[in-house]
């Protein structure tokens, strides 16, 4: 169906984008989980710590904690899952696979929670914060 002017074919994408919009949703969707799925047996199928195989509960970590950054550069969704794929495939060792216990407990760990019960987390948090006010009050 040869169009006249550029006009005419661009109104004519847009129809048809309009008409297929939950078919492209659905493709779109597909798409970021078939790329999900190659970085995931790219890097083993489990959990790196503990070895959890359901893949509802695995994400993707970023090693040196940069994955804001990356996206950033990226951009997100399956722009980002495009790159990770290539990075890996590249031979980047920049990711792993962690359960989101694993994940969360990394996350503590990283920010020095390590040790402690959520109590004692919260009473050394309440003591910082008293010492924050003690100081902007001093001033």
């Amino acid at each position: 169906m040869p169009y006249k002017n550029h006009n005419d074919y661009l109104q004519h994408l847009a129809e048809w984008r309009d008409r297929n919009r939950k078919s492209l949703v659905l493709m779109k969707r597909r798409d970021k989980f078939k790329i999900r799925e190659k970085i995931f047996a790219l890097l083993g199928d489990q959990c790196r710590f503990c070895g959890e195989r359901e893949w509802r509960c695995l994400v993707i970590d970023h090693v040196n904690r940069n994955g804001k950054e990356e996206r950033k550069k990226t951009g997100i969704g399956i722009k980002n899952f495009i790159y990770i794929l290539h990075q890996i495939r590249k031979g980047s060792k920049d990711y792993q696979l962690l359960c989101a216990s694993c994940s969360l407990k990394k996350d503590h760990v990283w920010f020095g929670y390590q040790g402690l019960t959520l109590r004692e987390e919260i009473e050394k948090l309440e003591g910082v914060i008293r010492e924050e006010c003690w100081k902007t009050r001093k001033k």
